[in-house]
């Protein structure tokens, strides 16, 4: 029995041909759907939250998909012409392919080899097993395609409903909390200035202790000539949604999550409540009820929502890249684009590139402002995808692994550094500037990373007044830096042995492990014995066993 005949038997075959073509184009949009509907953070990880616009655009796209795919699958029933018949069938097979490849980006199926990432021989060798599949079993074989895809159906009236309902009622941006105060007085000029910059996923191991010599990170290596660089360094999460929160706050997170728009809830280490992060104190609050001016640029969390409106206040987020690209002022440009974030395999980097090159752009002004007292840079590198080519110093697009992207990354991210410090330098601000680096976790798909995980993240800091160089090699958690920023923004900490003593006096119990991201903490007796072993060892004197907020 053929195929063709399978489907005649039912008197609405035309009816289940629509279905395959609407559940088939249903799986080809899985990665729209994620991004609007489905992703639990979908609205919070966007730059601005989704409008009607991106809705009407994913109901018309996959509308105008399955009428093309219904042409297609028509083809297909054309017994005079086999030739016909043959391209449709193949065309049907291509087309199934793009959530194929959706379900092995979700379960992780990318993995590295000999001279690069090998997902596309992974996605090849799919490939040529499916057509096999097809030319051995022909008819057979796709009537269960057919059949499995109508059965799959219902699933795009679903997506399809959501849609609908999300651009009949469209949802309202939260307004932003008010926080009182003045602003500053024209001609303003910061007496101290910190610019605390977390690279993300910037790993110390990668950096210093296992940075192939190919890898050249000229300004960082300059950099740590003049500043005090602690190598026992933690983070106080293993992901961005935890740690960020964590060292805005001062405060371990255990866990986080992003609701609505703008509300992002929170549960602190020992505490089991759920606390929303705009009723929290944190560094940025702080600084602006103490009347200073300040900087928040970032990506990821929308630090301009999440954060009070404040006429001393400058914050702006670019969201999450691989969600942003498709998003257009009308109907027509948004299905475009939806498309090109489907086809296209570089559509993801290029997005990521874009909203680089904005931030930075961005972030040089910041810098260079003699009126903002603090500057807080959350600037989405080296994470991949690699958007840097560093053979030819430029921005590209270009397919690496994730090895060489990330080493690609971490020379944009000394790149980086080099311009806003040189920004600095040209605004002839380098006398009151301190800078601060650090990272919000390690790198996580290092190829060490299974067999002998390094948790540590860089802590550079270089003080505003003399640039001496130091090592503090007691461990630490990134988690306290909070303070040390009031310190130096008030003049209390100024140059490099003030910033040891600091440390020196703030070295303690640090995460033992990370379990999904979470921080695991030593027992009070345990965090004991381990300054005892660090003192006798370092000469250091142990600090007092606290446990963490």
């Amino acid at each position: 029995m053929s195929v063709f005949q399978l489907f005649s038997f039912c008197p609405g075959h035309r009816l289940l041909r629509a279905l395959v073509a609407i559940s088939l184009a249903n799986l080809c949009y899985l990665r729209i759907w994620d991004v609007l509907l489905h992703h639990p953070e979908h609205n919070y990880l966007a730059a601005t939250p989704y409008n009607p616009v991106d809705y009407a655009a994913a109901i018309i796209g996959e509308g105008l998909l399955a009428a093309g795919l219904y042409f297609v699958i028509q083809a297909a029933w054309q017994r005079d012409r086999r030739w016909l018949r043959a391209i449709a069938m193949l065309a049907v097979l291509v087309v199934f392919l793009l959530p194929l490849d959706f379900v092995r980006r979700s379960s992780g199926l990318t993995f590295e080899g000999v001279g690069g990432s090998n997902r596309y021989l992974l996605i090849i060798g799919v490939s040529v097993g499916l057509l096999l599949a097809a030319l051995v079993f022909r008819q057979r074989f796709y009537a269960v395609l057919f059949w499995l895809l109508a059965i799959l159906s219902p699933y795009a009236a679903v997506n399809l409903a959501y849609a609908v309902a999300n651009v009949a009622f469209p949802g309202k941006e939260s307004l932003r909390a008010q926080l009182s105060g003045k602003a500053v007085e024209p001609g303003y000029v910061a007496k101290n200035r910190v610019i605390w910059i977390i690279f993300d996923e910037w790993d110390q191991a990668a950096i210093f202790d296992r940075r192939p010599a190919g890898v050249k990170l000229p300004v960082l290596d300059e950099f740590v000539k003049q500043s005090v660089v602690a190598t026992q360094a933690f983070p106080p999460a293993g992901n961005t949604l935890m740690s960020l929160p964590a060292l805005l706050t001062g405060r371990p997170v255990s866990a986080a999550e992003g609701r609505g728009d703008s509300e992002l809830r929170l549960k602190y280490e020992g505490d089991n409540e759920w606390r929303d992060f705009r009723s929290s104190d944190n560094i940025i609050i702080e600084m602006l009820r103490a009347g200073k001016k300040v900087a928040v640029l970032g990506w990821c969390h929308p630090y301009g929502r999440i954060l009070p409106a404040s006429p001393n206040l400058t914050a702006r987020s670019w969201g999450f890249p691989s969600s942003q690209g498709f998003r257009r002022s009308n109907v027509v440009s948004a299905v475009a684009a939806q498309y090109g974030f489907l086809a296209l395999p570089r559509y993801g980097r290029m997005m990521t590139r874009d909203l680089y090159t904005e931030m930075q752009a961005a972030a040089v002004v910041a810098v260079a402002d003699s009126s903002i007292d603090f500057i807080f840079l959350h600037i989405g590198i080296p994470h991949t995808p690699g958007i840097y080519d560093p053979a030819e110093h430029r921005l590209s697009p270009a397919r690496r692994s994730n090895t060489a992207g990330y080493y690609g990354n971490l020379a944009l991210a000394d790149k980086t550094l080099g311009e806003l410090s040189a920004e600095v330098g040209k605004a002839g601000l380098r006398a009151t500037t301190a800078f601060m680096l650090t990272s919000d976790h390690w790198w996580r798909a290092s190829p060490w990373c299974e067999s002998a995980p390094d948790y540590r993240v860089p802590l550079i800091i270089r003080a505003e007044n003399d640039g001496q160089a130091a090592r503090v090699e007691a461990p630490l958690c990134t988690v306290q830096l909070p303070e040390l920023v009031c310190r130096m923004l008030d003049g209390t900490v100024f140059d490099t042995a003030g910033v040891v003593k600091w440390l020196d006096q703030k070295h303690g119990p640090v995460p033992v492990g990370y379990i999904r991201g979470v921080a695991q903490w030593p027992k009070p007796s345990a965090a004991s014995a381990q300054a005892q072993a660090l003192s006798r060892s370092t000469g250091m004197r142990p600090p007092e066993p606290v446990s963490p907020r």
